[in-house]
């Protein structure tokens, strides 16, 4: 069979962590399943570390020598007969983020060891429908019968990327295909790092809010103050555990001081 490179991936670059991977999806807003949400979300396989380049090769199961149709694992067998390899767990998603001109109406399977997840085995693959790039998945059985024209993507070689060309960093070029984005480079932070930042910020805005919410309460009420009845104090337990008198916040407080 004819095995030239078709597309190259880079692994060991970012997003590097399956939640990042899941975040990268989510900016380019690309469908996904329930399954793949879970593989993501639950960090069920480790992605590559060190720096490597992957060399892909689309081929179909006609082309592999089945006529008709085969099953998963007779399909894979005859692949790595003719040279072809399993690409690692997250050679789907890479070549989902970077093949943006999928061909409309093209589904392609990637081949992988089976993923298991929650006592499910399935593989993965890429399609594009009327609503966009989509990342699904499918059964991994391994008698699962494939028709002779179902396009697989197999790995050719795998290369370690030297050093020199492999730059650090967190930053990734993503197409953007639309009628008002235009190629931007966005910067995946650390999981870590954004759940912090969201939480200080939500806290932050939350108490802004209710500040100005307090405020206006005690400007335009008319009935009593809730906490100290419009008397301008509130009782509260002392260091020495004897009640004291505390002044109230509400606006009563401040017109008992003015006098």
């Amino acid at each position: 069979m004819n095995a030239n490179v078709w597309k190259t991936i880079k692994l060991g670059f970012a997003p590097k962590t399956t939640h990042d991977m899941l975040r990268a999806l989510e900016i380019q807003k690309i469908r996904f399943d329930g399954f793949v949400y879970r593989v993501l979300k639950e960090n069920v396989f480790t992605s590559i570390a060190r720096p490597t380049r992957v060399d892909l090769v689309k081929t179909t199961v006609d082309e592999l020598g089945f006529d008709k149709s085969a099953t998963r694992e007779y399909i894979f067998i005859r692949a790595q007969k003719d040279g072809l390899k399993l690409g690692p767990p997250e050679t789907a998603i890479r070549l989902r983020l970077q093949y943006i001109d999928q061909p409309y109406g093209e589904w392609i399977i990637i081949a992988t060891k089976p993923i298991y997840c929650q006592g499910v085995s399935r593989i993965l693959g890429l399609t594009r429908d009327a609503s966009g790039l989509a990342l699904v998945s499918l059964p991994a059985n391994s008698n699962c019968h494939w028709i002779s024209q179902r396009k697989l993507v197999f790995v050719s070689n795998m290369f370690d990327i030297p050093p020199a060309q492999a730059p650090e960093g967190f930053l990734f070029d993503i197409e953007l295909k639309s009628s008002s984005v235009k190629t931007r480079t966005l910067k995946i932070e650390s999981e870590d790092k954004m759940s912090a930042d969201s939480i200080f910020y939500y806290v932050g805005i939350s108490s802004v809010v209710f500040i100005i919410l307090f405020i206006l309460f005690n400007l335009i009420r008319k009935g009593p103050c809730p906490f100290c009845n419009n008397k301008g104090y509130v009782w509260k337990d002392g260091d020495d555990g004897e009640r004291v008198k505390d002044t109230c916040i509400c606006r009563f407080a401040k017109d008992k001081k003015a006098r």
